[in-house]
Order: C-alpha cells, then sequence, then structure tokens
C-alpha cells in the first residue's frame, strides 16, 4: 500500500497537471518539487499525461486495477527515492493500460488484458501508436498490433497482422522484434515497412533506414537487409526474392498516398479493397495487367478514381452495392486506347 505522504505527492501532481491547485497549495506543490528526485518523477508524470491527452481511451481505464498492479511492483531505477516509486510505477501501468504510449485518431478496435493488448485498425482508416520505448508504428487499414502487457524497454516484442510501418528507437543491447506468422523481423533502430495479411500468401519487408535481420517463424536468419532493400516470401512455394526498390513506392501510404511505378493493376485493386472496403473483381484476367504510373490520393472518394482508370486506361465499371457485405466492382475494358 501506499503510504499517506506518497498518496499526498500524487495528490500534488496531479492537481499541478489539472490546474487545480490553489495559491498556497502551488507553494506546497513547489517545495515538495525542490526536494531531491521529485522533478524527475514529475516530468515524467507531465510526459505521461500530455501523451493521455491525445487519446480518447481514458474511459477504458481500471485506475483501482492500476493501484493494485503498483503494490505489486518492487523495482527502483537508479537516482530515485523508494518512497517516490508508487508514483513511478502507476504511471508505468498507466501508459501501458494507455496503449504504451500515444493512441491517435481514436478509432481504433482497442483491446486490453492481463497478458496481451491488441489495436486493430478497420478497413478504410489508418493509425499511428507510440510504444512505451518511443517507437512509433503506423498501421495500415485491416491491420492489428499485439504485444505482451509487460512490453518496456527491455522486452521489446509485438506481433503484427497486415501492413504497418515501424519507426524503432534505439537502445543499446535491446533488439526490436516483429513477430508474424511468415517470419520474424528483428532491429536494434531502423526503420522498415512489414506487409503480411492473413488472407495472402506473401510477406513483405521493405528497409528504409538501418539494419534489419529476416527470420523464419522459428528463428532461423534468412536474410539480412540494407537500406532500400525488400524481401518478398511466398510462404504457399516456399520461394524468396531480395531486390533494391524505391521505398517511397511501400511507404507512402502512412502519408495518405498510393504511388505506383509499372504496378499491376491486380496490385493496386489489392490497396485500394482495404482502403475502401469493397470487393474489386475483372471481368477478365487480362485486366489486372495493365500497368499503372502515378500517385492517388486516399481522400478521393472511390468513385473518382474509378473514373480516372476510365478516362486514361478505357475501363469502365459496374458498382454493386450489398447491405449485408462489402459492396462489389467489377472492372472491365470497355473500350482501350489505341
Amino acid at each position: 500500500m501506499q503510504n499517506k505522504s506518497d498518496e499526498k505527492g500524487w495528490d500534488l501532481i496531479a492537481g499541478k497537471l489539472n490546474d487545480e491547485l490553489d495559491a498556497n497549495e502551488g507553494k506546497i506543490f513547489d517545495d515538495w518539487l525542490s526536494e531531491r528526485g521529485n522533478r524527475q518523477v514529475y516530468e515524467q508524470s507531465e510526459k505521461l499525461h500530455q501523451q493521455i491527452q491525445q487519446t480518447k481511451l481514458i474511459d477504458q481505464i481500471d485506475t483501482e486495477k492500476a493501484w493494485r498492479k503498483v503494490d505489486q511492483k518492487s523495482w527502483t531505477p537508479k537516482g530515485i527515492s523508494r518512497k517516490l516509486m508508487p508514483w513511478l510505477g502507476y504511471a508505468a501501468i498507466f501508459l501501458l493500460a494507455l496503449l504504451i504510449g500515444s493512441l491517435l485518431g481514436g478509432r481504433n478496435n482497442f483491446k486490453h488484458s492481463a497478458e496481451m493488448c491488441s489495436v486493430t485498425v478497420p478497413f478504410g482508416q489508418t493509425s499511428l501508436v507510440t510504444l512505451y520505448d518511443g517507437t512509433k508504428v503506423w498501421l495500415n487499414s485491416g491491420a492489428e498490433l499485439r504485444y505482451d502487457a509487460g512490453f518496456n524497454i527491455e522486452n521489446r516484442e509485438v506481433w503484427i497482422d497486415g501492413e504497418a510501418f515501424f519507426e524503432v528507437t534505439h537502445q543499446n543491447g535491446s533488439p526490436f522484434r516483429v513477430n508474424n506468422k511468415k517470419g520474424i523481423v528483428e532491429v536494434l533502430g531502423t526503420s522498415f515497412n512489414v506487409e503480411s495479411y492473413l488472407d495472402d500468401d506473401l510477406i513483405k519487408v521493405t528497409l528504409e533506414e538501418g539494419v534489419v535481420q529476416f527470420k523464419s517463424p522459428r528463428g532461423k536468419l534468412l536474410r539480412t537487409l540494407k537500406p532500400s532493400e525488400q524481401v518478398t516470401l511466398d510462404v504457399s512455394v516456399d520461394k524468396m526474392k531480395v531486390e533494391k526498390v524505391r521505398t517511397d513506392l511501400f511507404t507512402s501510404w502512412k502519408e495518405g498516398r498510393l504511388e505506383m511505378d509499372k504496378a499491376s493493376l491486380s496490385e493496386v485493386v489489392k490497396k485500394l479493397e482495404r482502403w475502401y472496403n469493397v470487393d474489386i473483381r475483372f471481368a477478365t484476367p487480362e485486366v489486372g495487367e495493365i500497368k499503372l504510373t502515378g500517385t492517388i490520393l486516399r481522400d478521393r472518394p472511390l468513385d473518382q478514381i474509378l473514373k480516372v482508370f476510365e478516362r486514361l486506361y478505357g475501363y469502365s465499371y459496374d458498382f454493386t452495392v450489398n447491405a449485408d457485405k462489402k459492396s462489389e466492382i467489377t472492372l472491365y475494358v470497355k473500350q482501350p486506347n489505341k
């Protein structure tokens, strides 16, 4: 249990952060802040408070459960007095309950249990998650991020289904591991994209900066990637390909763009299906082989994009709206360009 002094200290921090201290309490807070170790605790609490304001998940936090977890903590970082640990422990647990960082947008399906936390992004949306170690994770439509509730700067391991871009904070001697049923990506500090949806046999890792190790699900090293390299593994035939690529073609989605450089329409359609939560079919297979170059902006209506396809490539389309499932679009060649 916290003693009365600890509880008073936390009351002062909470009051200061919420601008609720009167003049007398403000003087008491200033005196408390001048004591050894207290400023560091307050600054960490202030940073946490700012992160909390960026999310809309605060109503989901069980504060009583959080306090009970704090009572079980016994760690004591250097430079902070033991009597202040309950506040710092509370901050850490509170931060974990809030997605181990700031969750931007507030439209995600957030789940938290004693063992695992998860974030699921609906089709048609993207999200940015900042983990407790400072690592930033952009999640694309339909992606799910999971991590152990004990995630911290020493234990950095996540699981991903779908597509995500990672900007990993470097921690000496503490690798960051991204797990997927098709493979494992392990790094110390770098920027890379992982694409591996459950309904696709491919896993694709694109390295922007740094160095990553791509491993099998059992941990066997398959390839060490250098900047601008991409590894693609087709698990259905156990075939791997490594090539140099323009990384912006595979990472621009996090800025709301789809960059194409001689991309097949069948590849582009997979992205559009997830962006707009629709099913797109081809009247004949050759329609999907057409190559596209250019940029598609995510904030454009789908029918506007389809009309551009029709004007530039001679496509036409049928749009079938289904109330009980995804709407369906059929693309066919009406009058191909000469």
